[in-house]
């Protein structure tokens, strides 16, 4: 198993398994044919969206985009997570499964602004 599928697990069990709210994964990732890709490109699917949204009990809202400790955003997920600032969204880049645990006590407001992973300034 790779390591962000096992990332992933862990994201979606901690967070399920505490009733904090609903959480679902995007999935942008495949191999589909031409026409297959053109239709789901009509339908709605972008590249570079972040792999999950989640949604808090107190009505706060933010995307996370998971990578390993080498993992580096592409250029068009750097022009998606833009779009969705500039629409006051928030996006966190998390590595591990604590970074993802301190962007919920953020956005939960348990804490303080949770450093390094912080896409959008505000």
């Amino acid at each position: 198993m790779r390591k962000e599928d096992r990332l992933n697990y862990e994201v979606v069990k901690y967070f399920r398994e505490r009733a904090l709210g609903f959480i679902f994964h995007i999935p942008n990732e495949g191999v589909r044919s031409a026409r297959q890709a053109a239709s789901l490109i009509a339908q709605g699917l972008t590249a570079g969206v972040p792999d999950f949204f989640v949604a808090l009990k107190n009505g706060r809202s933010f995307f996370v985009e998971l990578k390993t400790e080498k993992g580096r955003l592409s250029k068009r997920q750097k022009v998606v997570v833009k779009q969705l600032n500039e629409c006051n969204q928030r996006v966190y880049l998390c590595r591990t499964i604590q970074e993802f645990q301190a962007g919920i006590r953020e956005r939960a407001g348990w804490c303080q602004r949770a450093s390094g992973y912080l896409f959008q300034n505000n």
